[in-house]
């Protein structure tokens, strides 16, 4: 029997890609879709939201078809020194 390997980092950003599509389609049933032809302030977000869960559903299936590297340590300098520069130069 074959044991499942995946690719964690590709795994890991396809299910990122369904938790936020699945939030934007939630929140964009909030609002009014309209039809396609007179199209209401919902209808394009809930359109980009079910594209994005659908791109998230094939990164996962294609994570399971190959066998990826461990994930290695985190670059916590890089990120406290690059992520805070657009919020103080705003």
């Amino acid at each position: 029997m074959k044991s499942l390997s995946f690719d964690t980092t590709n795994a890991l950003c396809g299910a990122l890609f369904i938790g936020l599509g699945g939030f934007f389609i939630y929140q964009s049933l909030g609002l009014d879709l309209g039809t396609a032809f007179k199209m209401g302030p919902g209808y394009f977000p809930l359109f980009l939201a079910a594209i994005l869960t659908f791109l998230g559903l094939i990164i996962i299936v294609q994570s399971t078809r190959v066998e990826g590297e461990p994930l290695g340590p985190v670059a916590w300098r890089g990120m406290l020194f690059i992520l805070p520069a657009p919020i103080f130069s705003g």
